[in-house]
């Protein structure tokens, strides 16, 4: 019996101090680890933020310039099943430049998921700048999967002046990658004024990416009219490298005489405005090809070389030099005319004395009057 009551006791005592740890213990869970609140960059913040909140709260008719990342983000990542909703708002906000940035952002996720329904939208809104913008938005994604479809639709499209706009841009967003494609389109064109303008934008973005391509299409084209739009910019991508000279020679290889002075008055105002010794050297060793047909042209090369004043004494050097009365008056006078305009006056009056009495000498001397 003392052996069981011993063992008793003992059970007892175990079963008290089990009992006291357990009402000491803390049932609160216990924190393993510390972490520091980590903050992310401001523009994630702001996304993650257009991701979280309702859409009535992103965007509102008082919603700022300064929230519109917010709104750029929630456009992005839109779900097909709401950009009728965001298009009601965007269309409700105030302001116009806000307008534009957010259609562009939503017509360009629209065409990404249903391009038909937002052609059909595009169309659909009243405002002609809204509706370019938002069909530009949608041309520029459809440019990229299938640029021929797209130029395809535009063909169809029955509004002359939106047709005209969008062909343009159409080809600005394509021409870089594909202008052999582009330039048949664009002088497959019959309207004659959109064709020069569609030749003309071809060229440019072809000028960019080759110019000497480009300039072997545009000396290719038999129409005078085509080649001028496209050499133009042929001439001025040439004018502002590090070759302007080429644009000058380039200019003169043109065999229409009035395309010809067209290009080459661009060269000599370019290149004269960039490198105003080049041109000095280039026209001093090329005036024996000057006609009097090129009185435009030296009128607005004597113009542009007054605008550096580290010449001016070249000009009075230059006009003497030159093979004809008729185009030494043409340059004194786009000289001295621009003088006039820059308030260098006692220059602009010395220049006329070296000219004939003729028309040009007339319009500087009323020039002067007029101060």
């Amino acid at each position: 019996m003392n052996g069981q009551a011993s063992i008793l006791q003992l059970c007892a005592a175990g079963i008290g101090l089990l009992a006291g740890l357990l009402c000491s213990a803390s049932w609160q869970p216990v924190r393993r680890y510390e972490s520091a609140t980590v903050m992310l960059p401001a523009a994630s913040q702001l996304f993650v933020a257009a991701e979280t909140r309702a859409a009535t709260e992103i965007l509102t008719p008082s919603t700022t310039e300064a929230e519109s990342p917010q709104v750029d983000g929630w456009l992005q990542r839109l779900p097909p099943g709401g950009l009728n909703a965001a298009l009601r708002k965007v269309l409700n906000h105030p302001s116009p430049l806000l307008r534009q940035r957010w259609l562009a952002l939503l017509f360009s996720r629209w065409a990404k998921t249903a391009k038909q329904e937002a052609l059909t939208q595009a169309l659909a809104l009243e405002s002609p700048s809204l509706r370019l913008t938002a069909l530009d938005a949608v041309l520029s994604v459809w440019a990229t999967t299938d640029a021929e479809g797209a130029w395809a639709w535009l063909l169809r499209l029955d509004d002359p002046m939106l047709q005209s706009q969008a062909i343009e841009h159409l080809l600005d967003a394509t021409a870089a990658r594909s202008p052999v494609l582009c330039a048949e389109w664009a002088l497959a064109l019959t309207d004659p004024f959109l064709q020069r303008k569609a030749v003309a934008h071809v060229a440019a973005a072809w000028s960019q990416a080759n110019v000497r391509q480009c300039q072997t299409w545009a000396q290719s084209l038999s129409d005078a009219g085509m080649r001028r739009a496209a050499m133009g910019t042929v001439i001025s991508q040439m004018a502002g490298s590090i070759q302007s000279e080429r644009a000058l020679e380039t200019a003169m290889q043109e065999r229409d005489p009035a395309v010809r002075r067209e290009l080459l008055s661009l060269a000599l105002e370019a290149v004269a405005f960039a490198k105003p010794k080049s041109a000095l050297a280039w026209l001093r060793s090329h005036r024996a090809r000057l006609d009097d047909s090129m009185q435009p042209t030296l009128r607005a090369f004597g113009a542009a070389l007054a605008n550096d004043r580290t010449h001016p004494t070249q000009i009075a050097t230059l006009a003497r030099e030159l093979p004809s009365v008729t185009l030494r008056d043409a340059f004194i006078a786009g000289a001295a005319l621009r003088l006039i305009a820059l308030g260098h006056l006692d220059e602009a009056a010395r220049l006329p004395t070296i000219t004939s009495e003729s028309i040009e000498r007339e319009d500087v001397q009323n020039a002067l009057l007029g101060q």
